[in-house]
């Protein structure tokens, strides 16, 4: 866990990795706020009840962002594919296209709107078919987000692959 200031964007970030592995990052408006919040989630991982997972909701719901998207991809590639996947290396190369298209974007900010202009940049390089294996990647991650409970409901579950 630590605490730093943006002096760029004028707020103190809080950033955490919880017991699960998942990462966060709050923004706080001042130092103050920033300790407490960070002392309040060391006592929250210590303790055995799992309060801990009660207090990042609320943090996520009181203006915390969840890793980016980018960051997720990684943390999926490590804990998903490599132990269940044998084409790992053709995975690894998919979430990398992901990864450049989605990186500054939260995990958990992801918009059918993103996803027309995902496949609107990608159709002027790639076929259809291509596409469909890069949003199936896409769509696969995030039904393990939301199985493993990083997640409430994945934003890809409504939309069509191209014909």
């Amino acid at each position: 866990m630590s605490i730093r200031f943006r002096k760029d964007r004028d707020w103190w970030l809080v950033d955490t990795v919880w017991p699960d592995g998942l990462r966060t990052k709050v923004k706080m408006p001042d130092e103050t706020t920033a300790k407490r919040i960070n002392k309040k989630i060391e006592v929250a991982t210590v303790d055995e009840e799992r309060i801990w997972k009660k207090l990042r909701l609320e943090l996520r719901l009181e203006g915390g962002v969840l890793q980016g998207l980018s960051e997720f991809a990684d943390f999926y590639y490590e804990n998903y594919v490599l132990s269940h996947n044998r084409a790992a290396k053709s995975k690894k190369s998919r979430l990398g296209i992901l990864k450049a298209h989605f990186s500054s974007l939260p995990i958990d900010s992801l918009t059918p709107r993103h996803i027309d202009k995902f496949i609107s940049a990608r159709s002027k390089t790639v076929e259809n078919s291509t596409i469909n294996r890069d949003l199936s990647v896409l769509s696969h991650m995030y039904e393990w987000a939301v199985k493993r409970g990083y997640l409430d409901i994945n934003p890809l579950s409504r939309i069509d692959l191209m014909e």
